[in-house]
């Protein structure tokens, strides 16, 4: 699993796009395999219902993204497939 209880993760798949880009907290893993309670500061969309700010819900981990630092060791994954511009020196 990419989440650790503790993490801020951002949200990458929902079946709401309202969801995708919203902040959370991991706070312990939930009784489906590969899943984390989460709690939001903002109001989060489900299928049937909406959840308040604040209200524990459950979600999977491949629906989250951690935000961590990554050590000195990362690597800039966008640079893998994105050309770096030339600069005009002139």
């Amino acid at each position: 699993m990419r989440c650790e209880p503790g993490d801020l993760a951002v949200i990458v798949r929902s079946h709401d796009h309202r969801n995708i880009g919203k902040i959370v907290l991991v706070l312990r893993p939930y009784h489906r395999a590969e899943s984390w309670w989460i709690v939001c500061e903002s109001v989060l969309h489900g299928i049937y219902s909406d959840w308040p700010a604040g209200a524990e819900i459950g979600t999977f981990d491949r629906f989250l993204r951690p935000l961590r630092d990554p050590g000195d060791d990362a690597v800039d994954e966008s640079l893998l497939w994105l050309r770096i511009p030339e600069v005009d020196t002139v």
